[in-house]
């Protein structure tokens, strides 16, 4: 529901477990429905480095910060 800020995802390319503030391993993906508007008020950390994210159009590409983000919710786990 785009006018409410409901968005349904998987995560990819990567879903890592932190404990301590440091990455132990990887995790399985996993799906997550939440309302991007709660999401960005919940950021509680912006990295500095910034990764260039592909888009499913091929001429479209963004270099993003990874965030923390406070009460964020998974699903369901995915098979990959």
């Amino acid at each position: 529901n785009r006018r409410q800020g409901i968005l349904t995802g998987l995560t990819k390319d990567g879903l890592f477990e932190i404990r301590d503030g440091k990455i132990v391993g990887a995790a399985k993906n996993m799906r997550f429905t939440e309302n991007m508007f709660d999401v960005f008020s919940n950021v509680v950390d912006v990295s500095l480095e910034r990764e260039r994210t592909k888009w499913w159009y091929p001429l479209t590409s963004y270099y993003l910060p990874a965030l923390k983000i406070s009460n964020f919710h998974f699903s369901a786990k995915t098979d990959s």
